[in-house]
């Protein structure tokens, strides 16, 4: 081989030599960037389940201080107290003002992304009393609290407990087109989830053995005033009425499938105000045609159940931070009475709105938002000085006042 050819070859052998350790190194700074690509991405994926699994901080707690006062009507302290307290918890919301949507909550243990309880403001925790006492005929009470908004399910509880522990009742009728099924797995299924929540139920099959059927048709239509009416007579304090339907089973790859509807509504039985209304449905899949049908039911009705308690969870907390909705019913008025007493009422502490609803002389209806409870509010028109009248009450319910003009 002579010189040239052998140069040749040479210098081929080094181009080849030198494109594999290019190569190689291409395919080693690769390597390494995906390795690093791949820590990066364990690394979030650690940090992302720690925070799921980590309770919440107390940085994303918000600690605020508020204050409260409430008139001492009849030497009521304790009362004035309650109704401070109250007003106290309502100002540290609103100093923090949270919006909890979308949120994830943990319930019976499982976890429930994306629960919407829309408007809900915030929860108050951990409330400290830093100042409180007499002034000038009224109490005064300062507090120091924790605002998280995170913390649902423990609160769902606490609301409760702060509404008086209402009773309720279900009744809910099932339907396959335009067959009534006699079957009760839609009530059991409510009834069933609003029990592991802790809420008190009426026994509904007892209550129905004093319910007449054109009640029961009624309250199944979706009539209010009758529905409330069973579930003031039955006990309860919040009625859920509604219905559970279901289509005929279908027939696929030996399998049948069946779809259910279950529509829900909450009712305040005191003075037929809705609660909360919802509408859930669901598929389900049998080996047996007749299984497809009550599993769908069942399926719907769970569903259901859940939104519906966190409906009524967030109506009841709305009434805690800006005022509960009071039916006033008064007798023995006239036009030009009615007008004086509509406005000495919108003048009485913690009346926010007052809305007449009818006027048949010697009657009228008006629906009132007061922060606090109907006792208290009974005990601040019992206590008032009016101009040219005189108010007695005659009937009070968590959610109604009767109330007899002189």
């Amino acid at each position: 081989m002579d010189i040239g050819a052998r140069f040749n070859y040479l210098h081929f052998a080094i181009f080849n030599l030198q494109f594999i350790i290019r190569r190689r190194r291409i395919r080693k700074e690769e390597e390494m960037e995906s390795m690093k690509k791949g820590l990066v991405l364990m690394a979030a994926m650690a940090f992302a389940l720690s925070a799921w699994l980590i309770p919440a901080s107390a940085e994303e707690e918000t600690q605020v201080t508020a204050s409260g006062t409430a008139k001492i009507i009849k030497g009521n302290k304790e009362a004035a107290k309650k109704a401070a307290l109250d007003e106290a918890k309502r100002a540290a919301v609103e100093q923090v003002g949270t919006e909890v949507v979308a949120k994830t909550v943990v319930e019976n243990f499982e976890l429930v992304k994306d629960q919407i309880i829309s408007r809900a403001k915030g929860y108050v925790h951990n409330v400290k009393i830093l100042e409180e006492g007499r002034r000038e005929g009224s109490y005064f009470v300062k507090i120091q609290a924790t605002v998280n908004p995170d913390k649902v399910k423990e609160d769902a509880t606490i609301i409760y407990r702060e509404m008086d522990k209402p009773r309720m009742m279900v009744l809910v009728t099932e339907a396959a087109g335009e067959k009534e099924l006699k079957s009760s797995a839609a009530e059991n299924v409510v009834t069933e989830s609003l029990l592991e929540k802790g809420f008190q139920m009426i026994d509904q099959a007892i209550a129905k053995e004093n319910i007449k059927k054109d009640e029961l048709r009624l309250a199944a239509e979706g009539n209010a005033k009758a529905a409330a009416k069973i579930g003031l007579r039955s006990g309860a304090e919040v009625i859920i009425i509604g219905t559970a339907t279901v289509g005929e089973p279908e027939e696929y790859m030996s399998l049948y499938f069946s779809e259910s509807v279950v529509s829900l509504k909450a009712i305040k039985t005191d003075n037929a105000n809705l609660y909360a209304a919802i509408s859930k449905p669901a598929k389900s899949q049998a080996a047996i045609k007749t299984a497809a049908g009550p599993g769908a039911i069942r399926k719907a009705s769970k569903e259901a159940a859940r939104e519906i308690f966190w409906r009524i969870i967030k109506a009841w907390n709305e009434e805690k931070l800006h005022g509960i909705n009071i039916e006033v019913v008064l007798s023995g008025v006239n036009y030009t009475s009615l007008e004086k007493v509509k406005k000495a009422l919108r003048e009485l502490d913690g009346v926010t709105e007052l809305n007449e609803r009818s006027f048949d002389s010697p009657t009228a209806t008006l629906n009132l938002t007061f922060k606090g409870d109907s006792k208290r509010l009974a005990e601040i028109i019992s206590a008032a000085r009016f101009v040219g009248f005189q108010l007695e009450i005659t009937g009070r319910t968590p959610g109604k006042l009767e109330l007899k003009v002189k």
